[in-house]
């Protein structure tokens, strides 16, 4: 039976607290406002730490997944997800029905549940359930690499895939004056494959992986100033994006970000 981990349970707290976090930003006027001024700032790089939150949950998988084999058992546990997202469905509708007053058919509920849409949010559910469904695979592929050093050119390998194009393919070389004020326009030129982009999930579950094996040799002091120099020099740039007008939702500040990545993967650090 494997030993349950007090820092894992931490984690996931505070990626729950980030998660409530994180969506106060889209009730509280921050998106309409325009980014301007020391507080704005401020709420931006709170923001770039917020974003976290969902990235500390898949690292979280790779964690404790890692020995994970295909079996019949390991499949039965995927109706604790689904029972899950079907529950919440119903009292989103319930609540849709008897308070916000909407018109609800049986019919539509059930389209609406099989698109993921029954539920705010439900997108990560659909996510997350291939991500269950791969994970047997993910490990055989991880754990037969020969030496910690391919382990390490495999994450690697994804962190070029998928996030480095959100650093590299968001600048405007056809405007002269575009890079003293982003805003000016809104069109990038490419400069590096982004195609794989969407399959930036299995980037943080190679990342929980490594870091359940191999211990990352930083001490807390070092490791507390390097992440919040990450979440500062992250809310900076999406600052500087978005600078006079409202925030911009872009590759650079949102979960496949490189900021992101290794804001994440600094925090994890931090706690196991």
């Amino acid at each position: 039976m494997q030993k349950r981990s007090p820092a894992a349970d931490i984690i996931r707290c505070l990626a729950l607290f980030l998660v409530i976090s994180v969506h106060f930003f889209l009730n509280n006027g921050y998106y309409g406002e325009a980014l301007v001024g020391n507080k704005m700032l401020v709420m931006t790089v709170m923001r770039q730490f917020f974003i976290i939150c969902v990235p500390l949950f898949m690292i979280l998988s790779g964690y404790l997944l890692r020995k994970k084999q295909l079996s019949g058992q390991y499949y039965k546990k995927i109706s604790s997800i689904a029972i899950t997202y079907v529950l919440a469905s119903i009292f989103c509708a319930v609540f849709s029905i008897a308070y916000l007053k909407d018109s609800l058919s049986f019919r539509e509920f059930i389209f609406q549940l099989l698109n993921f849409q029954a539920a705010p949010y439900s997108w990560y559910i659909e996510m997350y359930l291939g991500l269950f469904l791969l994970i047997p695979f993910l490990n055989v592929l991880y754990n037969n690499l020969p030496s910690q050093k391919w382990k390490l050119c495999l994450i690697a390998t994804f962190v070029v895939l998928t996030s480095l194009p959100s650093v590299i393919n968001v600048y405007n070389f056809n405007v002269l004056n575009w890079w003293g004020n982003p805003s000016l326009s809104f069109e990038v030129d490419k400069l590096i494959p982004a195609w794989w982009v969407g399959i930036y999930p299995l980037t943080y579950y190679f990342i929980g992986c490594y870091l359940s094996e191999y211990r990352v040799n930083i001490g807390w002091i070092s490791n507390a100033f390097l992440a919040i120099a990450s979440f500062v020099i992250s809310g900076l740039f999406a600052f500087w994006r978005s600078y006079g007008i409202p925030f911009i939702w872009g590759a650079w500040c949102d979960y496949t970000s490189l900021f992101t990545v290794i804001s994440a993967t600094l925090v994890f650090i931090f706690f196991i």
